[in-house]
């Protein structure tokens, strides 16, 4: 039986393609890694144009500032 009350389904919209690079990034953390030299998380950003890859070491404890 279907519900009166369900919303209905719109169509997905495609992410506007980037047009040069670093325009469009995404960040991610990699965290509780073994620590070395007092770091162990890694972040990760990745440029959506060409999908390079840059990463820094870092602490768990990093904030945005940082």
């Amino acid at each position: 039986m279907k519900s009166m009350y369900k919303k209905k389904y719109k169509l997905y919209k495609p992410l506007p393609i980037p047009t040069k690079p670093w325009e469009n990034v995404s960040m991610d953390f990699m965290n509780q890694l073994p620590e070395w030299n007092e770091m162990d998380t890694i972040l990760m950003v990745v440029n959506q144009f060409s999908e390079m890859v840059k990463m820094a070491p870092t602490k768990t404890i990093a904030t945005t500032f940082d």
